[in-house]
C-alpha cells in the first residue's frame, strides 16, 4: 500500500518538480548600435539598423544615422542568467526570473551601470550613452528578429 501512495505522489507532484534547464527558454536578440551625424560607417562592418528600431530610435534621439555594430542571441531559461559581451568594453545580461519577467543588465567595463525589469514577452529594452558630443551607443535587448534593411 505504501508503494501505491508513493508511486502516486511522483505521479502527481513529478512534472511540477522539473529543474528549470528542463524548461523552455526564451530567445533575445542583442544589438550594440552605434548613432552620429557621418554619412559613412563609423566601422567597415558596420551596417544600417532595420526601420522599426531606426523608428524607436529616432523618436528619442536625433541622430542622422543609426549603425548596428554587433549583433547576437542568447537563449535563457527561468531562473538562469545569460551574459554576452558586446564590444571591449560593453556586456549584456540578461535574467528571466520565470517565463513572463526578465531583467536587463548593461555593463560598461565590468560595472554595472543600468538594470531594466519588464515583461519578458515582446520585451524591447534600449539601453545607451554618450560617446562625446558627435555620437552615442545603444544596446538593444528585444524578442523580435531584428530585420535588416536589404531584407526588406
Amino acid at each position: 500500500m505504501k508503494r501505491l501512495l508513493v508511486i502516486l505522489a511522483l505521479i502527481l507532484i513529478g512534472p511540477g518538480c522539473q529543474p528549470a534547464m528542463d524548461k523552455p527558454g526564451l530567445t533575445f536578440y542583442l544589438q550594440t548600435i552605434h548613432g552620429n551625424d557621418d554619412d559613412a560607417p563609423p566601422t567597415p562592418d558596420a551596417k544600417p539598423i532595420g526601420p522599426k528600431l531606426n523608428e524607436k530610435l529616432r523618436s528619442v534621439w536625433k541622430w542622422k544615422h543609426y549603425w548596428e555594430l554587433k549583433r547576437d542571441s542568447a537563449v535563457v531559461k527561468p531562473g538562469q542568467r545569460v551574459r554576452k559581451r558586446m564590444s571591449a568594453e560593453r556586456e549584456v545580461e540578461i535574467e528571466l526570473t520565470d517565463l513572463r519577467t526578465m531583467t536587463a543588465r548593461i555593463y560598461f567595463n565590468g560595472r554595472l551601470t543600468r538594470s531594466r525589469n519588464q515583461p519578458a514577452e515582446g520585451a524591447f529594452c534600449i539601453a545607451g550613452g554618450d560617446e562625446g558630443k558627435d555620437q552615442s551607443w545603444f544596446i538593444v535587448v528585444r524578442r523580435d528578429r531584428p530585420v535588416d534593411p536589404v531584407d526588406l
